[in-house]
Formats: structure tokens, sequence, C-alpha cells
């Protein structure tokens, strides 16, 4: 990881219920009538790896995601996936491959890796996307070293 995110693994292994399985099942259990669409936190794929080791990253999670929903439909009825932006055809393929196989929608990034989402580079991701008619959330990723995107001055 880089050096503005070293303090998101602390965070993140400070609440339980976001890498604990057991844990987040015991509070899906502590509301009726009540289940949790999965998504992933934090921090950015495009930060831990490049080219293919994102791709691959991105399909290891929507891959686990699947199992979990499959494992526990009660408490996980569904799944966003994650779309590798770093490597634009690889984005494209692994949103593709994510949504035949039973994702909501796919999460991204406010930027990736500091370039504005209205970048050029990602006019096929979104091109997909709106084929394939399904949303696209937008996870907040900004550290304190920039105000909006690191490609702007």
């Amino acid at each position: 990881m880089g050096s503005d995110h070293t303090d998101i693994g602390k965070r993140v292994r400070e609440i339980p219920c976001i890498h604990d399985l057991e844990v987040r099942r015991k509070v899906v259990d502590q509301c009726d009538d009540y289940a949790q669409i999965l998504s992933y936190p934090m921090p950015p794929l495009e930060l831990l790896a490049k080219g293919e080791q994102v791709e691959k990253y991105a399909k290891l999670v929507n891959d686990g995601f699947a199992d979990i929903c499959e494992k526990y439909p009660d408490y996980f009825p569904g799944w966003v996936a994650q779309a590798p932006l770093t490597a634009p055809d690889a984005g494209v393929r692994e949103v593709t491959r994510a949504i035949k196989n039973g994702a909501l929608g796919v999460q991204i990034n406010t930027n990736v890796t500091g370039m504005p989402l209205e970048h050029p580079a990602f006019e096929p991701f979104f091109a997909t996307m709106n084929k394939l008619n399904k949303p696209i959330w937008l996870h907040p990723a900004r550290a304190a070293n920039f105000p909006d995107y690191l490609s702007e001055k």
C-alpha cells in the first residue's frame, strides 16, 4: 500500500464486522427481516497492485463475494463487484464477467490513483456499464494529502 493509506489497515482491523464473516452474520442476526449487500471496503485495489495483478485481485474479491452469497443467501442476498480501472480493458472484462456471475452492479472509487473518473481512459468502462444497464456505486477514496484528485494541480 502507498504511504498515503498506511493507517487504513489499522482502522479496518479494529472493525471486525468489516472483515470477519461470523461477526458480520451476528450483526445481521440482531435485526428481524434484515440482510446486507456485500461490497469491498478499502483500500482501493488499484493501490495494491498494477496491471494483471489488479485484475486477479478483483476476480478474487468478486468470486469470494459470489461464494459467500451462495452459501449465506438469507444473510447476503447480493454483492457489488469491483472493477480494476487502472487496466481499463481488464475492468471491462471483469465487470462483464462479474455481472454474468450475479453482481448487482459495480463499485468504483471517486478517483483512480488520482485520476478523475471523467478521464478518457475510463470511457470503455462507463460504456459497458451503460450497455449492461447496471448501477455504479461510488466509494470515496481520498487521503489527507490531496483535496480532490492527485492529477489536478
